[in-house]
């Protein structure tokens, strides 16, 4: 609700009125002049001064001068990074086959297999999180020539007990596990796994 108007005398003090004061012109404003810097001077560095590309984004920007782009094609200003699924893996401090395992280095390829099977099916949600790290969790089982497994004990403990379930149940996720190589000799063997929780 508006306030009431009150009637009375304008008082002239209160409004704007024009002044008849002429107004004084603006002096000129004096431009120095910048003087060319000496050709032994040193520049001194300043925020304002740009700043000179690294190596290596020199080098990505005339990689990228060059390419080609793609329509369905992500890019991104990062150079290239391993990427495995072991990478960045809760407890993917280590799984890894124990010394004088059976496949020798013949048959590396099935090792390699074996570990990245069961490190992707390790998980260590279950052991308490202020946990950081413990001893190795060493698991042995048999392998069959199928591939199938059997006689899965925990050889020694890390000392936690969900860590050795986790373990337990990592090995047991990745079964079956591709037949034994066909060039090998026996139709089991026995193999020990280590789990190192790293985080």
């Amino acid at each position: 609700m508006p306030l009431p108007a009150h009637g009375g005398q304008v008082n002239p003090v209160a409004n704007d009125t024009k002044s008849e004061v002429p107004e004084p012109k603006p002096d000129k404003v004096q431009r120095t002049k910048v003087q060319e810097p000496e050709p032994d001077a040193i520049p001194l560095q300043s925020r304002k001064t740009p700043k000179r590309p690294s190596p290596r984004e020199s080098s990505l920007n005339s990689y990228r001068a060059k390419q080609v782009d793609r329509p369905n094609q992500l890019y991104s200003p990062e150079g290239p990074a391993l990427s495995t699924p072991m990478v960045g893996m809760a407890g993917s401090g280590g799984v890894g086959v124990g010394r004088g395992s059976p496949f020798g280095d013949r048959f590396g390829y099935y090792v390699d297999i074996l570990k990245q099977k069961v490190a992707q099916k390790w998980r260590t949600g279950d052991v308490d999180p202020r946990v950081r790290s413990a001893p190795p969790a060493i698991l042995t089982f048999i392998i069959h020539r199928d591939g199938s497994i059997s006689n899965v004990r925990v050889g020694q403990t890390s000392g936690n007990i969900a860590l050795d379930l986790s373990a337990q149940r990592a090995v047991a996720d990745a079964a079956p596990f591709p037949p034994l190589p066909a060039a090998l000799d026996r139709n089991e063997v026995s193999i020990e796994f280590w789990f190192q929780l790293q985080r």
